[in-house]
């Protein structure tokens, strides 16, 4: 399994999480912060390659030319990007780029394991676009009115 990531702080995070999993699954995992780097990487069928893109779209020059390189790299493997902003247009974005896996940083990291695992064992995995989605504010409801509220008040009583 590959994780690229050019953020070196970043990595080793997603490397802290990933490898005690890689080690269980018996998955070799491979750190790489360049581009260039990539290049020397064989495809050696690849459990998957890994890319967190922080707070970039997925439509940034950068991260398009970052995915280009890795499918090129390993076209077999799932490629999962991991990314801050999960909006229904990120999201979109990553299903109509192929992406096997688009993960949210703000889940929890089993969530994220067993996604990846889904993925690894031929799933696909992209969030619901309305899961991050401020929920509506409720609707008023009326006041629902009682028989009791139709009757004349009681009279007092000495």
């Amino acid at each position: 399994m590959v994780l690229h990531d050019p953020n070196a702080l970043r990595a080793a995070a997603f490397a802290s999480i990933l490898s005690p999993w890689a080690q269980q699954s018996q998955v070799e995992l491979r750190i790489t912060h360049d581009p260039e780097e990539l290049a020397d990487l064989p495809d050696l069928g690849t459990t998957a390659c890994i890319y967190p893109i922080g707070g970039w779209s997925l439509r940034h020059p950068n991260v398009t030319r970052t995915i280009a390189r890795l499918r090129a790299i390993s076209p077999t493997s799932p490629l999962i990007v991991f990314a801050d902003e999960a909006d229904s247009a990120e999201i979109a974005a990553a299903i109509d780029g192929g992406l096997q896996g688009f993960i949210p940083t703000t889940m929890p990291a089993n969530v994220a394991l067993a996604a990846i695992q889904f993925i690894i064992n031929g799933g696909t995995y992209h969030p619901h676009p309305l899961a991050g989605a401020r929920s509506p504010a409720p609707l008023p409801v009326a006041r629902v009115r009682t028989l009791d509220d139709h009757r004349p008040a009681a009279p007092d009583r000495p």
